[in-house]
């Protein structure tokens, strides 16, 4: 009985795994399949570990990336924060050399830096500065356009960064812009922003006074502890109309205090004003190990809303020219991982004459070229026509084509999901058959007469054979013959496969070769040479 149970589920079980790979087999089909057997046709790959993204003509939010074992994808780049008119001092940790780091804007110099690099840890760009030792820090020195330059009044300013700790303890400095006190001794003027149990502390010393110059001095503290070996973005915004001072993590609020003299809202507000004497550096690290990334001081309030991702991008190729003279397109296959509503949507576009790379929009669009609305005309600066722009198709992945073209170009749109996710696209292959030259013709015989002689040939079994040239001349090799009945060589005769050339010399040597000639006007290699003499003994 048991023997019989353990059959019945042996089987039982065969079949399922036999369904399993049937269902496993049919779901990796792609469009190369509808391929197989075919030797004609040809790929361009673009994307994975060897191919890479040739012939790219340009990458608008669009960034490459190093996947699994060395593959090559796209995918939408990071908001990375950008320089602008308020940027006060960026720091992007993306080139990061020994003791120098390069600094956005020319409001702060650097004074010192002993940080490392960090390439796999990091939140936006190619690097995050290492604070790996106690000690390791970046000092730079206000200069007079600075928010922070010494007897300055405060308006409102933002502090911004990405903190990723690796150890937490208390006193541990991310910031600091302090100078001993003038007014009072032990004391300090500046601030600073250090651990305390476990939560970011910004501390405030002789910054702010009341309308009768008393000091006022405070602390603020996030809600919530800082998590080791984690990115998050801390953030503390200071709004000099109102006093409010908020502190942000990851956007979000977690501390607000009231800078008046009641200390509520709608108080009396206190000055800001970075004391003359504080002339030290402003210093990130000092006590501080882990990882900091895009450091920023922003004049007024800083959008926090930015996200993760882009949320558009374009990827475009450059104009391929396929090898042979009108190739058909065969396929567009492609592979992308697409989550949370992203996508990407592949375009492409065609033509037998060449034609210019460029976008309607962006700085690829090159100065001297104009457009003529939506109909694809181009114009150039003294406006000249030059030639109507093919419209782009939209692809379908693994749907055949079939269309002939000499110049082809594909285009990448990508859409990202709220500022969060990115779809990328892993490779991208183009399918087309290529228009090769016709085989060469094989010459069977050439049959000399009285001033003329007869070629004969085999047909070539093309489907698009428009004729045949022939070749003559005295010299082996050297046809430049003149004076037949159908014209100087070369002559291109129909799509025939015996022709008499008269009007020739008696007793004159003449060497004769043939090519075949198809649509595209592509013209075969020479067949063989064959050599004969014309002669009165050959009258009738």
């Amino acid at each position: 009985m048991r023997k019989t149970l353990f059959k019945y589920v042996y089987i039982s079980v065969s079949i399922i795994l036999f369904i399993i790979s049937i269902v496993s087999t049919a779901s990796i089909i792609t469009a190369e399949d509808n391929f197989v057997g075919l030797s004609e046709v040809d790929r361009i790959d673009w994307g994975g570990i060897e191919n890479g993204w040739k012939d790219i003509f340009y990458l608008k939010n669009i960034r490459m990336f190093e996947g699994p074992r060395g593959k090559l994808g796209l995918e939408l780049t990071d908001n990375q924060p950008e320089f602008d008119d308020n940027t006060d001092l960026l720091l992007h940790f993306d080139s990061i050399r020994y003791r120098n780091v390069k600094i956005e804007g020319f409001n702060y110099r650097l004074r010192f830096s002993d940080i490392f690099p960090s390439i796999d840890t990091k939140e936006y760009g190619e690097g995050a500065g290492a604070f790996r030792t106690m000690g390791n820090r970046v000092e730079v020195i206000p200069e007079e356009s600075a928010v922070l330059f010494p007897g300055s009044r405060l308006k409102s300013f933002t502090i911004d960064f990405y903190l990723y700790p690796t150890m937490i303890f208390n006193e541990s400095t991310i910031l600091s812009f302090r100078s001993p006190s003038i007014f009072e001794e032990g004391k300090y003027s500046g601030f600073r922003v250090y651990f305390d149990r476990g939560r970011l502390k910004w501390e405030f010393e002789g910054l702010f006074t009341d309308r009768n110059g008393k000091i006022e001095n405070f602390s603020i503290a996030e809600l919530e502890s800082t998590p080791l070996y984690e990115w998050h973005r801390h953030t503390m915004y200071y709004d000099s109309s109102s006093g409010m001072l908020v502190l942000y993590v990851d956007g979000r609020e977690s501390a607000i205090k009231w800078l008046t003299e009641s200390g509520r809202e709608g108080g009396t507000l206190l000055i800001g004003k970075i004391p003359e004497t504080n002339v030290g550096p402003l210093v990130l690290g000092g006590s501080f190990l882990g990882f900091i990334d895009e450091f920023r001081i922003y004049r007024g309030k800083l959008n926090l809303g930015d996200g993760k991702y882009k949320n558009y991008g374009v990827a475009l190729s450059k104009v391929i020219h396929f090898k042979t003279k009108n190739a058909k397109i065969a396929a567009i296959d492609w592979k992308s991982r697409e989550v949370k509503g992203t996508a990407v949507r592949i375009y492409y576009r065609y033509s037998k004459d060449y034609f210019l790379p460029y976008e309607d929009s962006g700085k690829e669009k090159r100065d001297d070229v104009k457009r003529d609305g939506d109909l694809g005309t181009t114009y150039s600066s003294n406006g000249i026509k030059l030639r109507n722009e093919p419209e782009w198709k939209i692809a379908k992945r693994g749907e055949k084509i079939g269309i002939n073209a000499s110049y082809f170009q594909w285009k990448a749109e990508f859409y990202g999901t709220e500022n969060t996710y990115t779809p990328i696209l892993d490779r991208l292959t183009v399918y087309y058959i290529p228009d090769r030259p016709p085989a060469r013709p094989i010459l069977l015989d050439a049959v000399p007469g009285n001033g003329s002689v007869h070629l004969k040939w085999v047909s070539n079994k093309e489907y698009d054979i428009v004729g045949y040239k022939i070749y003559y001349g005295t010299e082996s090799k050297m046809y430049f013959g003149r004076g037949a009945d159908i014209g100087d060589s070369p002559v291109l005769v129909k799509n025939i496969n015996e022709i008499t050339l008269k009007n020739l010399k008696n007793e004159q040597v003449y060497f004769f070769a043939i090519t075949t000639v198809d649509r595209s006007g592509q013209e075969s290699d020479f067949s063989r040479e064959l050599a004969t003499r014309p002669s009165l003994l050959y009258a009738k």
